[in-house]
C-alpha cells in the first residue's frame, strides 16, 4: 500500500509512526480481522487505516494539498492511488477498496498545528 501512496500522490508513506513525522506522510496501520472469517473464505480481507499528516494547518499549500489528496478520483488523490491496480505488484491480490475518507481534523505536535485525516481500505487477496 505504501508504495502505492508514493507513486500515486508523491506523499511519503510508512509502516510505522515514529516520534518526528514528516509532512505530508501516510502512516499505515493494518486494522483488527477475524482468521477464522479470512480462513473460511476463497478471499482474504484485511481491512488497513491510513493516516495522512498534511501540514501546517495555518498554510494555504497544506489546505489544498489535504482537499486534493481527499477528492475521489483524479492526480494526486489518495483514494485513486490506493485502488489502481497498477501500483500493486503482488499479483495475488484480487482488488483494493477504499472504504472511507474521513472528516479533515487538526492535530498539535510541539508547537505546530497540523491537518490529518484518515482513509480506511481493504486489501482483497
Amino acid at each position: 500500500m505504501s508504495n502505492a501512496i508514493r507513486q500515486g500522490t508523491n506523499i511519503r508513506a510508512m509502516a510505522y509512526q515514529t516520534s518526528n513525522l514528516p509532512h505530508p506522510v501516510a502512516v499505515i496501520t493494518p486494522l483488527q480481522y477475524d482468521p477464522r472469517y479470512v480462513l473460511g473464505k476463497s478471499t482474504a480481507d484485511y481491512p488497513f487505516k491510513v493516516s495522512v499528516v498534511v501540514g501546517p494547518a495555518s498554510e494555504v499549500h497544506a489546505q489544498k494539498l489535504c482537499d486534493r489528496l481527499r477528492e475521489p478520483d483524479g492526480d494526486g488523490s489518495i483514494v485513486a492511488a490506493i485502488e489502481d491496480a497498477d501500483y500493486w505488484t503482488d499479483t495475488a491480490i484480487q482488488y483494493v477498496s477504499v472504504t472511507s475518507v474521513g472528516e479533515v481534523g487538526e492535530v498539535a505536535v510541539s508547537e505546530e498545528t497540523l491537518l490529518v485525516f484518515e482513509v480506511e481500505a481493504t486489501v482483497v487477496w
